[in-house]
Formats: C-alpha cells, structure tokens, sequence
C-alpha cells in the first residue's frame, strides 16, 4: 500500500487544480482527485474508518483544509491484495475548481505505450513531486488491477505518498486510473492501479463521468475548455435547450430533471452518447456553445424564431373532451413534446404545463413564439 505525506508542487499539465491531499486526524494520510464539485476519490486504505477527516487542494493557493466524511467504498476488507480498495469522499462544500477529465475506459493502453503521470507526495518531497509510468499490459489481475512499470528505469518509485493519486495521460492530463499499490520491495519501480472501468463497478456514479470512445480526445478537450470559459464568463444559457438544439434526431432525450449546469449537460454528450452519430453532437455543442461566447459582429435583420405549436381538435370520444398536440421546432426540426386527449376543464392547465416543457427544446439565443392550431369549427 501507498500512502504518505503532503506537498504543493504545480503540475506542468492544465487544470491540475482538482489533486487532493487526503487528512486523517490532522495528519496527512495520502493523496485523491476531485471528480465533481463536492466528491474526492481516494483509497480505502488511505482513509481507513474515515474519522476526523479532511481535504484539502493543495494546488488551489489558501485553501483551507476541507472537512469530508466516506459516502461509499468498493467493501475493502483490510488486506494489502484485498479488492475494492475504493473511498467516496463527499466535502462539506463544493470547490471552486474545476474536477479532474476522466479518459475512456480503454485509453491507457495502445499500439505504442502510452506514457502516464502520477502527482504524489513520498517522504523526502514535502513540496510534491511526479513519477512517470506506463502500463505494463492490457490485462487485469485479479480483474481488478492494471500493472505499472517505470517509463525511465531511474524515475521515481510510487513510494508511499502516491495512494489515491490519480493516475494521467501525459499528453492529455485526462485520468485513467488510481494509484493503489506499489511493488512493496526497495528498488522495484512497478505499481498497480485500479482503471476508472474497475472503480466504476465499485461506485455507479463514475459511469456517467467516464467518456465513450466515440469522441476524439482533441474534441473532449475543446468541449470542456469551452465549458471552462462559459463558466468563468457567466453565461446565461439553459443547458437543457443547448443540448436539445445540438442533438441528433437519433441522440436520447436530456433526462427528465434536466442539467443542473453546463458541465452536467457536457457530461451528458461526452458520457451518454455513442456510436457513429456521437463526435458529430459533440461538435455541434461545442459550436453552438462557442457561439453563444462570443456577441455576433451584425445583429440579424429578422428574428431568428424558435417556435412552439398547439394543436387542438376534436377528439372523436365526446363534446367535452379535446385532442391536444405540443411540439417544438428548433431549426426546422420539430420536436415531439406531449399529445393527449384531455377534459375541457383540464385544458388550460394542460396547455400550460406543456409549454413550459417545449421551452427546453427551442434554440438557445433565437426568439421564442407560442402559437395555436385551432379546429374550424
């Protein structure tokens, strides 16, 4: 096992922000990574039974240590080959940082080995320091570890300090996996790491944070350094109807709570969608975000509408019952929102509950019109 002390070193990669120093009872006890506003990962064995536990981002100048209690773990039993070696942290807040990318699951290995980075905290390195590494092989142990062995033969060993640490692609800075075990004998420099596949089996709710392979990782990253920008600038934007405009007929509905913000509605583009007609989504909601970053030089001569349509007719069942139709367009492409056959003292609340759901789907930005289709007689 791996686990260890503190330090603060920047990491030459972007966004390192999101790495963790894990505190047991005041004292430092190893390393984790932020993979939403208010959740760290981390080894079991790194936090133990989880008492007086605290976080801090030791790559986010004055922050103060955060307190955090276990919220889930992979049922890790106490032994050094044990399975599930996984702790949930939930902090008492969330961080004004953004969270560390995840790669596809099958990023860390390829044709020619792929060199990953480790950002730990060993005895001798209060001020942090990076080992490099690279796997091994494809194949799980136990199916639960990938091995790591050295990228240099001289390179730092994962001595104790590296537990929990998130394990990166050099090239990207996306994560692949997390540091659980060094070689356990001196002057070894091979390791193992739990990829985030493996995690994921332990706590569900990485899956939706882990990408499909559809994408490129160039289009992931333009995607979340927009995501970043959007952020920072304050963009008002409904992360509901961005996606709604970007979405391929094929692609699934956004979820029936919507996006709580734009890195959820992302998450959802990079995480959900697969298949052929997934990079083309993704480019779409990354252009259309662009756009909304930056103030067209000519404001259009007509208004760019975005309507909704009500449609009522007779319903054939009855006089005092009416068949009602709601859809959205948004670019010409129409947009199924509810169809019903409802009483007549019912209808307004109907028609006014419908609308409200249409307007996730019209055009970020365009001029929203409600309009009726209404029987002849």
């Amino acid at each position: 096992m791996v686990s260890g002390r503190p330090g603060g070193r920047r990491r030459v990669m972007n966004s390192a922000e999101w790495h963790a120093r894990i505190e047991l009872r005041g004292q430092v006890a190893g390393a984790g990574f932020l993979v939403t506003p208010s959740t760290v990962l981390t080894c079991a064995h790194v936090v133990r039974h989880g008492e007086d536990l605290a976080v801090t981002l030791t790559e986010l100048p004055g922050s103060p240590p955060v307190p955090a209690r276990v919220v889930a773990h992979g049922g890790w039993a106490g032994g050094s080959t044990d399975l599930g070696d996984l702790a949930v942290l939930e902090l008492d807040r969330e961080m004004p940082v953004t969270p560390a990318a995840l790669a596809p699951a099958d990023a860390a290995h390829g044709t020619s080995p792929r060199k990953l980075v480790v950002y730990g905290f060993p005895a001798g390195f209060d001020e942090g320091t990076l080992a490099e590494y690279r796997v091994t092989a494809p194949q799980l142990i136990k199916r639960e570890w990938i091995q790591l062995e050295a990228w240099h033969p001289g390179g730092q060993p994962l001595a104790p300090g590296f537990s929990g640490a998130a394990v990166t692609l050099a090239d990207t800075g996306e994560v692949v996996g997390m540091v659980t075990a060094a070689a356990g004998t001196s002057g070894v420099r091979n390791g193992r790491m739990m990829p985030t596949e493996v995690m994921a089996r332990y706590w569900p709710g990485l899956q939706s944070l882990v990408p499909t392979s559809d994408h490129a990782s160039a289009d992931r990253a333009r995607l979340r350094a927009l995501v970043e920008k959007a952020a920072r600038a304050g963009v008002d934007c409904d992360p509901v109807r961005l996606y709604t405009a970007a979405a391929d007929p094929f692609d699934p509905p956004p979820p029936e709570e919507g996006f709580d913000s734009l890195w959820s509605a992302a998450l959802f583009v990079l995480c959900e969608l697969d298949g052929p007609g997934a990079a083309p989504t993704v480019a779409r909601f990354a252009d259309r975000l662009e756009a909304l970053l930056h103030t067209p030089a000519v404001e259009p001569e007509a208004p760019d509408w975005s309507p909704i349509l009500v449609e009522l007719g007779h319903s054939g069942a009855g006089d005092g019952l009416v068949r009602v139709e709601v859809s959205a367009y948004s670019e010409g492409r129409r947009h199924p929102v509810d169809s019903g056959t409802v009483e007549q003292h019912r209808l307004r609340a109907y028609v006014r509950d419908r609308i409200e759901e249409a307007f996730r789907f019209l055009t970020p930005g365009a001029d929203e019109l409600v309009a009726f289709a209404l029987p002849r007689d």
